[in-house]
């Protein structure tokens, strides 16, 4: 169908939006001829010849969606033996832009995402996307719901096609398909692989058509998150990172099910890294010999997150019964990435022969609020030193020993 022939059903074509793989326009810009609006007309993947009640199930399901984040269909028209779809023009930017998103941008984009999936998942029937990828996700930085996404293009194709049509998964969306969609199984856990891989390409700066260029080379469906996110300017935390991995599993039941469970997690994640704490040790055992003695120990604190600085102090667990600060450290503040700190025990304080337990803590900016050590401490005895008698004394004491029974007979007889 060439651009002219539109002027039959009173739209009148602008632009091409998009061309298919054989190079033929599937996309237009066009104008409609009765009240001057501007339309999206889309070619659907299927002659009409070929339309099966899945793919009208699908299709009804899909114009009858309302709602914030989508971009209503508003009808079909016939031309020959292809199928229309006519929808609103959306005056806004794709994902789709040559620049490295910064991680709290993406995150944002990923709640606002995960927020529409829900919506569509919950519908009755439940509809799955099924095309997600940067080119077809809009956003509107000036909306006055902030920034707006709007999802475009959901895929028609009927399930049963979509494992032998593999100039689909294969060449327009490449990288954002998982296994099973291939296969001819969809699920909303598909649409979340599809999320993460936008993510992935968002965070990475790669183009859509360049990102199965991160898969790993024994898998072309796996990627090493990972990996990837360690090599950029921003330090992403382990729990981002460890989410992300989660919508991207190879396998779909290692995936979250649907976008509402991957919505809730991602909620309690911060997505910016934060400092790793590591202390040793985790416990201390100290035994004092003799009653008083001044016990010591060496803790070590390290930041096992690069590109973040660690802040923290040291603390005892307050304890009812305890009297004095028998417990000190060289320096309490911590600001550094290693740091050695001298722990020391004041047993005088304490009562003779006894146990006592007491928990340190170290409370930091890390991923890990407050680190706990576990101290324990044993007194002494009180032993009163042996101190040996001196020769002369003991001399005396032998001759007066010897004597005086002798003396004692004369004064009496």
């Amino acid at each position: 169908m060439d651009v002219s022939s539109f002027s039959n059903q009173h739209y009148k074509a602008q632009a091409i939006l998009k061309r298919g793989i054989n190079g033929r326009p599937k996309t237009f810009l066009a104008i409609s001829e009765t009240n001057e609006s501007k339309l999206v007309v889309k070619q659907m993947p299927s002659p009409l010849f070929e339309v099966s009640s899945e793919m009208q199930r699908r299709l009804a399901a899909f114009l009858s969606l309302e709602g914030v984040g989508i971009i209503p269909g508003l009808g079909t028209y016939k031309h020959s033996q292809e199928i229309y779809l006519i929808r609103e023009y959306l005056d806004a930017r794709s994902l789709a832009v040559n620049r490295i998103f910064h991680p709290e941008e993406v995150r944002n984009i990923a709640m606002a995402l995960l927020e529409v999936l829900s919506a569509i998942q919950y519908q009755i029937p439940s509809i799955v996307h099924g095309n997600i990828k940067p080119e077809n996700i809009f956003f509107q930085p000036n909306s006055s719901q902030g920034s707006q996404i709007v999802l475009t293009d959901f895929s028609l194709t009927p399930v049963s096609q979509w494992g032998s049509n593999l100039n689909f998964p294969r060449l327009s969306s490449l990288g954002f398909v998982p296994l099973e969609q291939v296969a001819g199984n969809p699920t909303p856990a598909s649409d979340n692989y599809a999320v993460g891989a936008v993510l992935l390409s968002l965070l990475s700066g790669t183009a859509s058509h360049q990102l199965y260029t991160l898969t790993s080379e024994e898998n072309a469906y796996q990627y090493p998150v990972q990996e990837i996110l360690l090599q950029q300017n921003f330090p992403m935390s382990s729990y981002f990172m460890d989410w992300l991995g989660t919508m991207l599993a190879t396998n779909e039941g290692d995936r979250f099910p649907d976008a509402r469970t991957a919505l809730y997690a991602l909620r309690h994640i911060q997505v910016i890294a934060r400092p790793c704490v590591q202390v040793s040790p985790s416990e201390i055992y100290l035994q004092a010999e003799r009653f008083g003695e001044q016990l010591q120990a060496y803790l070590e604190v390290r930041n096992l997150m690069p590109g973040t600085m660690l802040r923290g102090k040291w603390r005892v667990t307050p304890y009812l019964n305890d009297a004095g600060n028998w417990i000190q450290f060289d320096t309490d503040h911590v600001f550094g990435n290693e740091t050695t700190m001298l722990l020391s025990v004041d047993t005088e304080q304490l009562l003779i022969d006894k146990q006592y337990v007491r928990e340190l803590g170290f409370q930091s900016n890390s991923e890990r609020p407050i680190v706990a050590v576990s101290l324990v401490v044993k007194t002494g005895s009180l032993k009163l030193p042996a101190r040996p008698l001196p020769v002369l004394h003991l001399t005396g004491l032998l001759v007066v020993s010897g004597f005086l029974p002798i003396a004692l007979s004369i004064i009496l007889w």
